[in-house]
């Protein structure tokens, strides 16, 4: 897979602007807020053009100059193509209003908009060295997750989640969770993905 240059400088409190090293793990600031990735925006924009990214495959990784995922062997591709905006003229003509149009997340492989989140998520954990992960959650974070993960072979990245929602979400996407009891809680998981 072709390397391309990833502009990130370093991440910043959300909260209180204070400057974290990019490239290391990191959890919620010391204030415990999120981190944001900061990029050279400058050598960002002089490096890529329009007709460059259009060139690409439809797909999210296109994007992979303004996503702080530095090595190409740690992507993680389930197939998170470019969605549609669909108008809604039904809606647009009933409410009397402008141009209504809806994002059709459910082409993703995971049935949902937060593949792409949980994709760059895996691919950043591959990165910085993490072997587990977990999450708290009983839906499309925990199936896109184990999806993510699974397809990784990153250890324990199976959820409590998709025992709790039943197997039906994690199933259909072709995985099992190995190792969970059906009586798993997100608790129990946790632990066991610490161990």
């Amino acid at each position: 897979m072709k390397e391309y240059p990833t502009f990130v400088t370093h991440l910043e409190c959300s909260y209180t602007g204070k400057l974290y090293q990019a490239d290391k793990l990191h959890g919620l600031s010391e204030d415990g807020k999120p981190l944001l990735v900061r990029y050279d925006l400058e050598k960002l924009s002089a490096s890529v053009t329009k007709e460059a990214l259009n060139a690409r495959l439809p797909e999210f990784w296109r994007y992979r100059e303004f996503l702080p995922v530095r090595r190409s062997e740690n992507i993680v591709r389930l197939g998170e193509i470019m969605t549609p905006l669909l108008p809604a003229t039904n809606l647009q003509q009933e409410w009397g209003s402008g141009e209504i149009l809806i994002k059709d997340e459910g082409r993703l492989p995971t049935g949902s908009f937060k593949a792409r989140g949980l994709a760059l998520a895996v691919a950043m954990a591959k990165e910085l060295g993490v072997e587990r992960m977990a999450m708290p959650t009983n839906g499309n974070a925990g199936a896109a997750l184990a999806a993510s993960g699974l397809s990784s072979a990153l250890a324990g990245a199976f959820l409590a989640a998709a025992a709790l929602a039943g197997a039906g979400a994690f199933s259909a996407l072709g995985f099992t969770a190995a190792g969970l009891a059906p009586e798993a809680t997100i608790f129990s998981t946790i632990n066991s993905v610490r161990a």
